[in-house]
């Protein structure tokens, strides 16, 4: 929830017979929404937080013109680019080291990412020229844009600037706009750093890219066998220690499925992910 709005601190108490309440300054001006509390007990005592009134506005008109709210939605996994497990080493191979922005993980089949063209790999900078700071922040940009509206990103594709068009749907009822059987590829990897090779008990000689978690069991990685530990080899017969080449590898469309060899508990298995 605290990713869709940059929330306002306060002290005022707030619990189930408040939330919604407004909260005003001294001049009783309302500045924000009392929304929710971070309390270790569950009462009244802690953090309050409320959504500025600016953020609430565009709610408002929704609630006046349409009778419900209605959000920005693009339909992909992001994450921030942190030099710290999984992402150690993404910047470097993806050529954005020192850049702010997102990175797209995955994309949902039949989105409007999807369909603007934006892909697993891409690492998004700005919308209409406004700075694209983390993966929050590209989530609230998106989630104020209005559904149907079209605008400009500029993404880096394997280490080049890019400039696409993408027209914003509306985000629904997440089991019916992002079903995870449309997740490509429902999986996410990391580099396998001295660190994660301990962790996961990898032996010494086995290098590539660790799959850390495949995400739900409809997805494609997921049907096509993947598991958490496994270590990507080679993708498309190429090895797959670069993170650019794998994310290459899965958004290659001339071929109908992407070829693994992984490595899973010593033992080489072939692995084929269907489109």
């Amino acid at each position: 929830q605290q990713t869709y709005t940059d929330y306002i601190q306060t002290d005022a108490a707030i619990n189930q017979g408040n939330s919604g309440g407004a909260l005003v300054h001294l001049r009783g001006r309302v500045v924000g929404v009392n929304t929710w509390i971070a309390a270790p007990s569950g009462g009244s005592v802690g953090i309050g937080f409320a959504i500025p009134i600016d953020n609430a506005k565009k709610s408002i008109a929704d609630f006046i013109s349409k009778g419900r709210v209605e959000y920005g939605w693009l339909g992909v996994q992001i994450s921030d680019l942190a030099e710290t497990a999984p992402y150690t080493g993404f910047a470097k191979d993806l050529k954005v080291e020192g850049q702010k922005g997102a990175l797209i993980v995955a994309t949902y089949k039949g989105s409007p990412a999807d369909a603007a063209g934006l892909l697993p790999g891409d690492f998004v900078l700005k919308i209409d020229g406004q700075d694209v700071k983390s993966r929050d922040n590209l989530t609230q940009i998106v989630g104020g844009l209005a559904a149907g509206s079209t605008h400009a990103f500029e993404v880096i594709r394997y280490g080049e600037r890019q400039r696409l068009s993408v027209k914003i749907g509306v985000r629904d009822d997440k089991d019916e706009v992002a079903p995870s059987k449309n997740l490509w590829p429902g999986m996410t990897v990391a580099k396998l750093t001295d660190e994660l090779r301990s962790a996961a008990k990898v032996a010494a000689g086995v290098d590539g890219l660790l799959v850390g978690a495949v995400t739900d069991p409809e997805t494609p990685a997921a049907k096509a066998g993947f598991q958490a530990g496994d270590v990507i080899v080679t993708v498309n017969g190429r090895s797959a220690k670069n993170v650019m080449d794998y994310f290459r590898a899965l958004n290659d469309t001339t071929k109908r499925s992407v070829s693994f060899v992984v490595n899973r508990a010593g033992k080489e298995i072939a692995i084929e992910l269907a489109r």
